[in-house]
């Protein structure tokens, strides 16, 4: 990592964060299973209660408005049409104010959008909720495996050696 890379502005979390848990839950949906998980070892930090009420969010801002949104819509076709690209993912972000219990949020979405890659980490101060259809990173017999669908960046110059 790069730690000479700034900070985004809008986000006060750090760019990287490693942490192993003691205890877990995962969720196998095409074997509709759930594994509950508690490592071995030191304990670590006691689970944190989180229930906060029923979830509730309001949207306070968004970068485009829709017209400027739709206008980025148009631009990419018209790319896409001549022929420049063929595949561009168009994102914006959104503030929210949110609060109650995240966790409701969490499963509704798993509920209303079954995406093959999904996650939930909630800390104090803060909650991540991961639906994605891509698999970031996987770990099998020892070799990381990472194909991401989208902001794949070369780590060479040189084809060959960005093969490796």
């Amino acid at each position: 990592m790069d730690t000479a890379l700034p900070t985004p502005p809008c986000c006060p979390l750090p760019l990287f964060q490693f942490e192993i848990y003691r205890h877990i839950v995962l969720c196998h949906r095409p074997g509709k299973q759930i594994f509950r998980g508690l490592r071995e070892g030191k304990a670590s930090t006691p689970a944190i209660s989180f229930d906060r009420g029923p979830f509730q969010a309001r949207k306070i801002s968004d970068t485009d408005s829709p017209a400027a949104y739709m206008e980025k819509v148009a631009a990419i076709r018209r790319e896409i049409e001549a022929g420049n690209v063929y595949q561009v993912d168009l994102t914006r972000q959104e503030k929210w104010a949110v609060g109650g219990d995240v966790r409701e949020f969490a499963q509704r979405l798993s509920r209303e959008n079954p995406a093959p890659f999904s996650g939930f980490i909630q800390q104090p101060g803060f909650a991540i909720i991961s639906s994605s259809p891509e698999r970031f990173l996987s770990l099998r017999d020892g070799i990381f495996l990472t194909s991401p669908i989208k902001g794949t960046a070369a780590r060479s110059a040189v084809v060959a050696e960005d093969r490796e």
